[in-house]
């Protein structure tokens, strides 16, 4: 998503407030119709044109700290995989898939063969 300078969105404001029409307002603008309607309605419920800032982009992990990770599988008795999700929910309070927590267990270096 395209970034706008706070000038360019208060001058593309007062235009629109001066003239009234907002598709003319988007032509010299060079916006699209949801961008002014965006903004706008950010202008009446905050009071100020800033963008957005410190929100999250992508999903959140599970695990944050690798190498405390790490530790804590270290100090896990399992034989499988599965015998990790119980332990791994009680001790950060989040629920876990299999397929995720293997995917962190490859990520602290773990790998695992079937047994003959």
């Amino acid at each position: 998503m395209k970034a706008y300078d706070v000038e360019l969105r208060k001058r593309a404001i007062a235009y629109y407030e001066q003239s009234g029409h907002k598709v003319e307002t988007c032509r010299i603008f060079q916006l699209s119709r949801p961008t002014l309607d965006r903004w706008l309605a950010q202008q009446a419920e905050q009071g100020h044109l800033e963008p957005k800032t410190n929100y999250q982009t992508g999903y959140g992990h599970k695990v944050t700290d690798l190498d405390e990770f790490r530790q804590w599988v270290s100090e896990q008795s399992f034989e499988r995989v599965v015998d990790l999700i119980d332990p791994f929910e009680r001790h950060y309070g989040i629920e876990i898939k299999e397929r995720n927590l293997l995917k962190w267990l490859h990520r602290a270096g773990y790998r695992f063969k079937k047994k003959p």
